[in-house]
């Protein structure tokens, strides 16, 4: 586990994978699981973070552990399935189990995730509606301002979109995807400075997501400069 942290924080998600997988087998625990679990999230497996997270929820339940399983279906585009887990995690009385977190401290997060799979669903106006609920009752969640600029966004108002994303750099000045977007924004508006500055902004913050970066036709306008 202790070399899976490490190839983790080198950025070698597939070599931390292998190292958690190894743990996993010889001491198949909660924590580990969990953990083997955020790995294979972070290097898109879906499937096998569902199952890792499931395994590691049916040994200690946990608001936590939950909250993930949500985001691996998310990642498995089974949006109605995450929706109804993230409102579970917020909810004081999960299925009678006892949980170790408090609800309300997952509130933010949930309600959050929850405008997300709206916006997943196609539902951006719903999404807007749900999130501006969000970002007013949580005012200090980045995350709930994160998502109401991709709904607005995807929702064809990038103007307001790209509001939420200053006030997210405002909250969590480490977003590297709110950089991200701000960069996508001025790109699209035919800003190339701004454009480029955003992104170099977003890349020095710790975007590193080149893939998508590489194929985003919202950075055509400065791909070439």
């Amino acid at each position: 586990a202790t070399k899976a942290e490490r190839a983790l924080a080198k950025g070698q998600v597939s070599r931390a994978v292998h190292y958690f997988e190894k743990a996993v087998a010889k001491r198949p625990t909660a924590p580990l699981l969990r953990s083997l679990g955020l790995a294979y999230l972070e290097n898109q497996e879906p499937t096998k973070a569902l199952a890792a997270l499931q395994r590691s929820f049916a040994m200690t339940p946990s608001r936590t552990t939950l909250y993930y399983v949500g985001c691996a279906y998310q990642g498995l585009k089974l949006h109605d399935v995450a929706l109804g887990v993230f409102e579970q995690v917020q909810s004081a009385h999960l299925s009678e189990q006892v949980m170790p977190e408090d609800a309300l401290l997952y509130a933010p997060l949930a309600s959050a995730k929850i405008g997300e799979c709206y916006s997943k669903k196609g539902q951006h106006a719903r999404a807007v509606a749900h999130l501006k609920q969000v970002t007013a009752r949580y005012p200090w969640s980045a995350q709930g301002f994160f998502y109401l600029g991709i709904a607005q966004w995807d929702g064809g108002s990038p103007d307001l979109g790209v509001e939420q994303f200053h006030k997210v750099i405002e909250l969590s000045p480490k977003e590297a995807s709110a950089y991200y977007n701000v960069a996508c924004y001025y790109s699209i508006k035919g800003a190339s400075n701004l454009a480029l500055h955003w992104l170099d902004r977003a890349l020095k913050v710790g975007f590193d997501n080149y893939t998508h970066m590489e194929t985003d036709h919202d950075l055509d306008n400065i791909r070439d400069l």
